[in-house]
């Protein structure tokens, strides 16, 4: 049987290159002055909110609804992050804001600061800092450092590291364990994640995923 992990992937794949072909709409490197002219000339052209994340010419707030599939960081099946949050344009080049993150892993609930420089043909690089505090035994423990390159709208890639505490049984002489011996590593992750309008399909489809294994398991009993 496939783990939760790799269907999630999957499905996430499938969903999200749907949403994303359907909002294939980059500006040309040629097109990029009369774009911004344009949006200059017409204030209609800059929403105040758009789904998708745009630059400063198109809009001044977008939300951050992004599922990322992860691997790295030790957890051998690898894992899934799911971020709500918002960020706001402050001028042609940047973008600030925060986010509520989710994983697989067990970190969940982790506040993330963000900070996204945009280039030509809306793609973006974004930096990202969080805080996890320390679990009760193993995990995740301290500052997630990460670095996301959106290639489209609603798609990036990301590389990071962080702390993770890890825990192993030190053995006697007859090979029973007596005790634990507890380290901090620095582990790295990578993923691949959709954003917008594609996370929120993304997120729908692990609802209904995870909706459909209850019901199943609630069957079985």
């Amino acid at each position: 049987m496939l783990r939760l992990a790799t269907v999630l992937t999957l499905l996430a794949a499938l969903a999200g290159a749907a949403t994303v072909a359907a909002d294939n709409r980059i500006v040309a490197p040629d097109d990029r002055s009369a774009a911004d002219s344009s949006a200059v000339r017409d204030p209609l052209a800059r929403r105040g909110f758009t789904w998708v994340p745009r630059p400063y010419e198109a809009t001044r707030w977008f939300p951050v609804t992004e599922v990322t599939s992860n691997s790295g960081l030790g957890v051998s099946s690898g894992f899934i992050t799911n971020s709500i949050g918002l960020m706001r344009n402050v001028d042609r080049s940047w973008a600030v804001g925060a986010s509520i993150d989710g994983s697989t892993d067990g970190v969940g609930g982790t506040v993330t600061l963000r900070g996204r420089r945009w280039f030509a043909n809306r793609q973006a690089v974004e930096l990202a800092l969080a805080w996890s505090p320390d679990p009760p035994d193993q995990g995740v423990a301290g500052a997630i450092v990460s670095v996301r390159y959106a290639p489209f709208s609603q798609v990036f890639v990301q590389a990071g590291a962080a702390p993770v505490r890890e825990q192993h049984f030190l053995l006697g002489p007859a090979g029973n364990p007596v005790g634990l011996s507890t380290t901090t590593r620095t582990r790295t992750f990578y993923g691949l994640g959709f954003a917008g309008p594609a996370g929120v399909v993304v997120m729908a489809v692990e609802v209904a995923l995870v909706a459909a294994l209850i019901a199943a398991w609630s069957g079985a009993d």
